[in-house]
């Protein structure tokens, strides 16, 4: 299990925890911005709370994970370069290396 908090050059502040010790695997988030909050439970569903009114978030069926998996597809079978809103490869590099100085600055 680890824990990060990472300062963003746009001056956002994230924390990250993973817990690899479990056996089930859950994926969630906090967004917090200036009166409004999100808390999605993967990129499927989840509770937007702005000025006190609360909204739940669902896929209807055209988005999360099925959206990535569809636009990921479309690209590939196009020949088109991945890009918005999906991470493009120099994006995936880059949270590919804050993923691995987050696990070499992990100490025992």
């Amino acid at each position: 299990m680890f824990a990060a908090l990472v300062l963003f050059e746009n001056g956002c502040v994230a924390q990250l925890t993973a817990n690899y010790t479990t056996g089930a695997r859950l994926e969630r988030y906090e967004i917090h911005g200036q009166g409004i909050s999100a808390y999605l439970e993967g990129v499927s569903q989840g509770t937007l709370v702005s000025q006190g009114e609360e909204r739940t978030l669902s896929d209807a069926g055209d988005g999360g994970l099925r959206a990535q998996a569809r636009f990921f597809l479309d690209c590939v079978k196009e020949d088109r370069p991945i890009g918005l809103p999906a991470a493009n490869l120099d994006e995936a590099v880059k949270t590919m290396a804050l993923a691995e100085t987050i696990l070499n600055s992990i100490r025992d």
